[in-house]
Order: structure tokens, then C-alpha cells, then sequence
């Protein structure tokens, strides 16, 4: 895989068996994956770019993903084919941020694209 300034530069069809691959493992580890655990498997995010989004410190999580919005959506409709292939549940969950006061409050994620579909749904078996 060639990287290029920190964005992923890999063509449609290794993205896709790299998608696969990586909710297939996981989910032989345990019964489920979430998309932002995928992009952060895939290389895309960071752990601490998703905490400073967490915390407040990141507007919204595109900002931080080291690809464009089109591989982006790329690898979510990918989870999606591959939930809907693999008969798996999908289920809403919430991502709260955490100001830095310790006070929790629903995030009003600002996503973009199918992202603003699909980050909010965990895959489960």
C-alpha cells in the first residue's frame, strides 16, 4: 500500500479486499464491528485523531481521516455490501463526546455523504 502526505493511495478493488478482510477478521475475534473501528484498522484514523474528535478538540471526524470523502464513502458502502452479504444486524450507536469539563453530551457529528448514513451503525452477527 503506498501512502502519499498521509492519504491511503490504493486502487478500488485492493480497498475493497482490504475492507473485507478486516471486518472478516474482526468479526471472527468478536461479534462485531463498528466503521470507525474499521477506518482505524484500515489506517485511515488514528487512535488519538478519534480521541481528539471525542473530545471535542476536532469539529467533525472527517477532518481527521487521511483520505478523501470518496474513499471514505467507498469503504462504508463496502461495509454496508458486506453486512447485507453476511446476513449481519446492524444497530445504532451513540458516540458521545467528552468535553474536556467531564460533562457528556450527544455529539452533533457533522458527516458528510454516506458517512452520515453508516457512522452511527455497528455491524453485529
Amino acid at each position: 500500500m503506498e501512502e502519499e502526505q498521509g492519504e491511503i493511495l490504493v486502487n478500488k478493488d485492493e480497498l475493497k479486499h482490504k475492507v473485507h478482510s478486516i471486518v472478516s477478521s474482526t468479526l471472527m475475534e468478536k461479534i462485531y464491528i463498528s466503521p470507525v473501528e474499521l477506518l482505524m484498522k484500515i489506517g485511515v484514523l488514528s487512535a488519538k485523531d478519534y480521541e481528539d474528535w471525542r473530545f471535542g478538540r476536532v469539529p467533525y471526524l472527517e477532518k481527521v481521516c487521511k483520505t478523501n470523502l470518496s474513499k471514505l464513502s467507498f469503504i462504508m458502502k463496502e461495509l454496508r455490501a458486506y453486512a447485507l452479504e453476511n446476513h449481519l444486524k446492524s444497530s445504532w450507536t451513540a458516540y458521545n463526546q467528552r468535553p474536556l469539563n467531564g460533562q457528556a453530551f450527544c455529539i452533533h457529528i457533522l458527516l458528510t455523504l454516506i458517512l452520515r448514513r453508516f457512522i452511527l451503525k455497528t455491524f453485529s452477527r
